[in-house]
């Protein structure tokens, strides 16, 4: 509960179970695990406030996409995302995203701001789908790689 906000937790597919009470799991139908209808199945079904993508800094998660970033854009929703490479790459903190450090502080300061701002959440919202109609639509940089492949 934060300022007399009840905040709900949800967990999209994962493991097969729930490991925890602090948060819901949404079970993905199976014949929706293929990504594009995935993608359809969430924008769908799913209606959440705020995305977060939270990454326990190590080796391996630093060599992770900005997947979440471009789901999350295309759901209409604001995103706190880890302080990480795959996120530094994209996200321009109160621009597109937020950028959390590896601690609970900071994770809990961010989500406050989006819950308690709608006009920051509307910015971020809008300055993310406009980041991903200019740079990370693949129509747009087709011509770019046939000419890599070619030379």
């Amino acid at each position: 509960v934060i300022h007399n906000l009840e905040i709900q937790f949800y967990v999209v597919g994962g493991e097969e179970t729930e490991i925890s009470s602090w948060y819901k799991r949404i079970v993905v139908p199976k014949e929706e695990i293929d990504y594009p209808k995935f993608v359809k199945w969430l924008r769908k079904n799913v209606h959440f406030t705020i995305g977060v993508a939270p990454l326990t800094p190590n080796l391996l998660n630093q060599s992770k996409s900005y997947l979440k970033y471009l789901d999350y854009a295309a759901l209409g929703i604001p995103g706190v995302y880890s302080e990480l490479e795959p996120y530094k790459k994209v996200i321009s903190s109160d621009f597109n995203g937020l950028l959390a450090k590896h601690s609970v502080k900071d994770w809990e300061n961010h989500l406050k701001r989006l819950i308690m701002n709608p006009s920051l959440r509307e910015e971020i919202i809008q300055n993310s789908y406009q980041d991903i109609v200019n740079n990370h639509l693949l129509k747009e940089h087709t011509q770019k790689w046939l000419e890599i492949i070619s030379d």
